[in-house]
């Protein structure tokens, strides 16, 4: 059986339906939606299948599985 495959990407990359490695657990990405920060920055917002939403800088680091990875 393969391995599932992980890669980082920016969080503005980040899609409906991809795990994604957060408080040391994967959690599916239920809702992605970009927000303008006061100083000009973005940042974007994940809806979790399980725990409380999560507002990352657009540019922060995160690591995805697709969609059917374990």
């Amino acid at each position: 059986m393969a391995e599932p495959v992980e890669r980082g990407v920016a969080a503005v990359l980040v899609r409906c339906g991809q795990r994604v490695r957060v408080w040391g657990e994967w959690r599916v990405a239920a809702g992605v939606r970009s927000e303008w920060l006061g100083d000009g920055d973005s940042a974007v917002v994940l809806e979790l299948d399980e725990g409380p939403a999560l507002r990352v800088q657009a540019v922060e680091p995160l690591v995805v599985r697709q969609r059917g990875d374990a």
